[in-house]
Parts: C-alpha cells; structure tokens; sequence
C-alpha cells in the first residue's frame, strides 16, 4: 500500500511541476519606459538582437499575465514586477513552450528572512526560496536581494535566477540538479561527475563558484547557473567543461554574445576582485 502512495505522489508531482506549451496570448507591445529599464539593468536583454528582444518582451508579459507579484510589508511596483519576470525568463528564454505551470504568486519581503518568512530575526538569512506548504506554488524573494541581482553583473549571483532554476529542476518531480531539459540533451552520468568533482573543487577550497553550491547537486545547479548567466565568459575560462554543458542546455554562445559584460574592465592582479569576495584578483577571479 506504501509503495502504491508513494508511486502516486510521484505521478502528482511530474504532473504538477511539467512544464506546458505556452497557449497563443497576443499582448501590445512592451511600453518604451519597461524596455529603457529593462535595457538598463539586465545584461542579458541587452546583448539580446531586435527580435529576440520582440520575443523577450512578450514571454515578460505572458509571465505577468498568469503569475501575481505581491509585496509583504513592502511596497511593490513596476520594476519589481519587470525583474521578477525577468528573472524567471532567462534561465527557459531557450525553451519556448516553458511555463511554470504550478506558480501562481511571487511574494517580495522588504529584507531577508527565515524559515518562517519572519524578517528581523538572527536567523533572517534567506533571500529566495521556493514556497512549500502553505506557500506551495509561490516564490519567495528578499525585494533587495532581487535587485541586488541585477545591480552588480560581476559577483556570479542574481538570487531571482537561482530561485526559477530550483522550480526548472522541480519539473520531473526530483529536485537532484538534472532537470528534464538537461538530461534530455546531456549524458546524465557525464553531469553527475563533473558537477561532483566541482563540488570537490568547493569544497578543498580550490574554485571561484561560490560555496553555496558545494551544499550539494540540488543547489550547485542553481549557482552555477547564476554564474554561467552572469559571467559567461568567465565560465568559459575557468570551467570550460561547465559551460560547454551548459551552453548546449541554455543558449548557444553565450559568452560571445556577451560582448559588453556590464562594461567589464579587468582589474589590476592586485586590486580587489570585483565578484566580492574581498580577495586579490589574482588569489579570485583573475586565477
């Protein structure tokens, strides 16, 4: 009997979590003042050509159309909602059928939170998360975070990119790092190996990924991610192997297209690394 509920939850997850061919939504074109500020703030709908930015714009306004953006204690308003649709396009713009077929709300707190969604608290820590329970279908995002994501293109981390890649693993009702759209062009054993000798690499303190994705598979996806989208090029140099992967799941060529990288200009081997760290560039990013 068991082992019957079991199969059945597992039924009811891919169900829930599979992603559904977007129906035919026509929509006016995306306001001059959403595609100035989305030009201004996101590296990827810059280096984006005319009609894929045509395409960009109506997939922001399906993701709008279908998902609320609510603010707790915390005021929302259009930017918000333009970088959290933002957020969840980037990572499945190559994919064009993608939605996110069990999300129905992303909530925006005014500070990092809890477990318990408090903020204020020694624990306030978080700053995304995928609801669950009581906030099943909803994400939940830091409003600073979120735009802290956006603001600086040269840490490796955009928090709103990281929370979307956790829903794109949920769709085949394991959350294990190899998501349905990797494992459908990728050799999965091939993944599964490179992603834990890079986990390694976190852990001997050897890599420039950030340690969050030394926790294990499920969060190493999303950070590496954050990185392939945010430092392309960087990727390429430093973890070939990682981006051609994820170069052949995502988008092709990404660290070409990225021709100006947030006006780039690499540091001295002295000077602070720009990622944050608080390291030497030549002991960070410059390695």
């Amino acid at each position: 009997m068991e082992i019957i509920l079991l199969v059945f939850i597992a039924i009811a997850l891919m169900w829930i979590f599979r992603p559904k061919k977007n129906k035919t939504q026509n929509f006016d074109p995306l306001p001059e003042e959403d595609k100035k500020y989305l030009l201004k703030k996101v590296e990827y709908y810059r280096e984006l050509n005319d009609d894929e930015r045509k395409l960009f714009d109506q997939r922001i306004q399906a993701f709008l159309f279908k998902v609320k953006v609510s603010g707790v204690n915390v005021d929302v308003d259009h930017h918000d909602e333009l970088l959290v649709a933002a957020s969840g396009i980037i990572p499945v713009f190559a994919f064009p059928h993608w939605e996110y077929p069990s999300l129905t709300e992303v909530l925006l707190y005014p500070d990092l939170f809890n477990e318990q969604y408090k903020t204020g608290q020694s624990d306030s820590l978080i700053s995304g998360m995928v609801g669950n329970g009581p906030m099943t279908g909803k994400v939940i995002f830091s409003k600073p975070a979120l735009h802290l994501g956006y603001s600086n293109a040269n840490d490796k981390k955009n928090v709103g990119i990281h929370e979307f890649v956790h829903l794109i693993d949920m769709a085949d009702g394991v959350i294990d790092g190899v998501p349905e759209v990797i494992a459908d062009k990728l050799d999965t054993e091939e993944w599964l190996e490179l992603m834990q000798e890079k986990m390694d690499d976190i852990h001997a303190g050897n890599s420039d990924v950030n340690a969050y994705g030394g926790t294990d598979k499920k969060e190493f996806l999303p950070v590496i991610v954050e990185y392939f989208f945010e430092r392309p090029r960087l990727l390429k140099k430093k973890h070939p192997k990682v981006y051609d992967y994820l170069n052949k799941v995502f988008i092709e060529g990404l660290a070409e297209k990225y021709k100006g990288q947030g006006n780039f200009k690499e540091p001295g081997r002295n000077d602070k690394c720009l990622c944050g760290s608080g390291k030497k560039y030549k002991h960070c990013c410059g390695r």
